[in-house]
């Protein structure tokens, strides 16, 4: 269930992030996330240490470090939600 959970949420999160967006302000968002001030914690946080990471555990481990991998992806959801949050509010307002 959980490399099932895993492949869903990279597959949600890329889709959100690659459609076209209606207002510049989410454009903005995506870009700072993608390749701005967030991108480090994105791209070696979120996509690589909390999904890639427990995803590779998961097929070539086994069952072994499934207790690890489900540690790694909370993680991950915090740094998802954190760069989720914050993102959003640097967009300036006026």
């Amino acid at each position: 269930i959980l490399t099932g959970a895993i492949v869903v949420n990279l597959l949600v999160m890329f889709a959100e992030l690659a459609i076209g967006h209606a207002t510049l302000d989410s454009s903005r968002t995506v870009e700072m996330i993608l390749k701005g001030r967030n991108k480090v914690l994105f791209w070696i946080g979120v996509v690589l240490i909390s999904n890639l990471l427990p995803l590779a555990g998961l097929v070539f481990g086994a069952g072994v470090l499934i207790n690890f991998c489900s540690v790694v992806v909370i993680v991950g959801i915090s740094f998802t939600e954190k760069i989720w949050v914050v993102a959003t509010q640097r967009i300036p307002l006026t």
